[in-house]
């Protein structure tokens, strides 16, 4: 009547490696978590492309189309009253010089 009893030391080793593996789990849950919360360079760089075309498009329309309308080369009399003239224009150019200067900051600050 001799039969083997299952002892304790049988069971230890499978249960450590059960917790193992619950631990590489977690740590790749973890390492997948940080990879999901990092910023993509992919996203950061179609931010920073948005950023640029939008520094070209209104670079283009505040230095190209409004400068060439109200500022008359070698006539500062002529080109004050252009300004004095189309004041609304002025404004709106200015403004949006300010927003291509804001959006080149966007820029080199997300290419930091």
């Amino acid at each position: 009547m001799f039969f083997k009893v299952p002892t304790l030391s049988h069971r230890i080793p499978a249960g450590l490696n059960s917790i193992r593996r619950v631990q590489e789990t977690n740590t790749g849950t973890d390492v997948m978590m940080e990879r999901i919360t990092e910023e993509s360079p992919r996203l950061k760089a179609r931010i920073m492309g948005v950023f640029s075309l939008l520094t070209i498009l209104m670079g283009i329309f505040a230095q190209g189309l409004v400068s060439d309308r109200l500022v008359v080369s070698g006539d500062a009399g002529a080109t004050a009253a252009n300004l004095l003239a189309h004041k609304g224009l002025f404004q709106l150019g200015f403004a949006v010089f300010i927003i291509e200067m804001a959006c080149n900051i966007v820029f080199i600050a997300l290419f930091l």
